[in-house]
């Protein structure tokens, strides 16, 4: 695998932490905790980039709780914040680590998945029937 390195310089800019605020409110922006963060966008997002810069951001406790449609499940779920830093640092390796996969890998990754996956297996089958 070619090594790929120095994405501290590139992750800890504002625009990039920008970007991730969108990213991890993507179809959330009426819930209250969106509201609230998103009023004083720029000293929250300024907060997490000095967290970043001085290494000092450390991960929430997880929040739990039930649902019972269609199943009873327990869901896990960290606050926004910790969805903004992490989203920070996904914007810019994702598509390294991406890149670096078999071509066969299709869980969890964009414009893949399970109809990636199965365009895949038919192609198969018409390359090699019966084989």
């Amino acid at each position: 695998m070619k090594r790929k390195g120095f994405f501290s310089e590139h992750i800890e800019k504002y625009d990039n932490f920008e970007k991730a605020f969108i990213n991890s409110v993507r179809n959330k922006r009426r819930r209250k905790n969106v509201i609230r963060f998103g009023e004083d966008l720029e000293k929250n997002l300024n907060f997490l980039l000095e967290q970043y810069k001085a290494e000092t951001f450390r991960t929430s406790e997880y929040h739990y709780h039930y649902i019972y449609e269609p199943k009873e499940r327990l869901i896990s779920r960290l606050p926004l914040v910790d969805h903004v830093f992490h989203w920070a640092i996904l914007n810019l390796i994702e598509d390294f680590y991406t890149r670096s996969f078999i071509p066969y890998t299709y869980g969890g990754i964009k414009g893949r998945g399970p109809h990636g996956y199965m365009r895949a297996i038919k192609n198969a089958l018409r390359e090699h029937p019966g084989e």
